[in-house]
This record gives C-alpha cells, structure tokens and sequence, in this order.
C-alpha cells in the first residue's frame, strides 16, 4: 500500500520515540560509517520500537481530520519530460514549489541510503541517475529548460512558480546569488504557454531564507572534518509567474492554520 509506505519511509529514521532508530536527523541519512562511530563515541543505545505501534499512531495522527479530499498523483521522471506526461492538462497547474538540486553539494541517494535501503536494496543506482553534478553555467542552462517545460503547464492568468535556490558558497571567494543570477541569465527565456503563445516569465521576488547555523538540519552532527551545511549559506525562493499573469493569494492568511501537528 503507497499511504504506508509514505507512513513508514517517513517514520525510518529521526530523534523522537516516533521514529523507528535512534536519535538522528529525520531529513537524510547520515553516513552508515559517521552513525556507527558517533554511537560509540556517545554512547547511544539502539531503541526496542514495534514498528506495528509507530505506525499506527502515525496514521492516527495523519487521519484524525479524516482523509484528503480528492487525489494526487506522484510522476516518477525527469522535470523535463513533464509536458509529455499523460494527464497534466496545459494551464492546469497554479502553483510549482520546487528545490532543484544543490551545485555539487547533496549527494540524494547517499542521503537517503536508509530509505532507499528498504525500498531498492540500494542507493548508488538512485546517484547515477540523477543530474545533480552541475557547475553554475550548466545549472542554468538546465533551470532554463525546466523553465520551458513547464510554461505551457502553467496556469497563465493565475499560476506561479516557486524555485528554492541556495547561495553558492566557494573558498576564498564571496557567496554567489545564484537565485539572483539565475533570473538575470532567464528572464528573457521565451516558450510556448498553455494558449500557444510565445511568452516569457515575469518576476514576482526573490525571497531571502536565511538559516541559522545552530538550526541547520545537515550540521545537528557536525564535527571538524565534516562540511555538511557549509556550502550553501542562504537559501533564496525564485517567484516567477506568465508575463501577463495576475496571480492572487490561493489561501488568505487568515484560512491557513499555523499550529505544529505534533507527533
């Protein structure tokens, strides 16, 4: 079943009694060599969790409102392809959010080993697929053919597109935007919207996400050697929409409930 699955890939590895190891990050894996020599070094004993009782309070808990009203659908591809894929109606889509991958700084598979265990048996298939190795030029040119897929995707009166994107931090030499110049090299990109009209993207901002090093998910374990959360100092959200878009709030404030959903 797809829903426990997600249930239990969410449930494989974290900090709390909610979680089937012992305390670790929940967002990646760490390295299996790094978890067993800080075990020893602090002294961490494996937790004895019914994987039954974690997941059904897990369930509870995402189904206490009762469960969500219509459907999803989950597309295993390349970003690229996706004007070709059966389904997405052009100018259907009012919102992307999206975090391409990181130049040169996440390694996806690897830090997912422990959840791609369970499902695969392995992760180093998951890294040579990806495209994720880019140097700046390369990244943008591959943001720009992104940027033309999904155009004709995109709702044209109302749709945005949200793209988180970290500063590129290099030794000796001051952070790059790469947000900023990402848009300055794309902003006159041109491809066919949902109407069949040349358009370009317009910008809405570009949002500054500034991460506190103390709260930094890939430096909770940090140690001398390790360059985990260093690279990317700040991360920044690319808001684009149609050149001839009014896009209005989806949901006010006012209708969004900021309460925590606890564990």
């Amino acid at each position: 079943d797809a829903f426990l699955t997600m249930v239990l890939m969410g449930a494989m590895h974290g900090a709390s009694s909610g979680f089937l190891s012992l305390s670790m990050p929940n967002t990646f894996s760490m390295s299996p060599n790094y978890v067993r020599k800080y075990i020893e070094k602090n002294g961490l004993k494996r937790p004895d969790r019914d994987a039954f009782q974690v997941i059904r309070k897990r369930c509870r808990r995402f189904l206490r409102k009762g469960g969500l009203p219509g459907s999803g659908r989950a597309i295993h591809g390349d970003v690229r392809d996706l004007n070709e894929s059966v389904g997405i109606e052009p100018g259907s889509v009012r919102l992307i959010f999206s975090s391409p991958p990181y130049l040169k700084v996440i390694k996806y598979g690897m830090y997912n080993w422990i959840r791609l265990w369970w499902l695969l048996g392995e992760h180093k298939s998951v890294d040579g697929k990806l495209d994720d190795a880019h140097s700046i030029k390369p990244y943008i040119d591959f943001i720009g053919e992104v940027l033309r897929t999904t155009m004709p995707l995109l709702d044209p009166h109302r749709g945005i597109a949200c793209w988180v994107i970290g500063d590129v931090k290099k030794k000796n030499v001051a952070s790059v935007n790469l947000a900023k110049k990402t848009w300055e090299a794309l902003s006159e990109v041109e491809a066919l919207d949902a109407n069949g009209k040349l358009a370009k993207y317009r910008l809405l901002g570009i949002f500054e996400d500034s991460i506190p090093k103390s709260s930094k998910v890939t430096r909770i374990w940090k140690s001398k050697t390790d360059k985990s959360g260093k690279a990317t100092v700040v991360d920044r959200i690319l808001i684009i929409c149609h050149e001839d878009a009014n896009p209005l709030p989806i949901i006010p404030n006012g209708q969004i409930s900021w309460e925590p959903m606890q564990p």
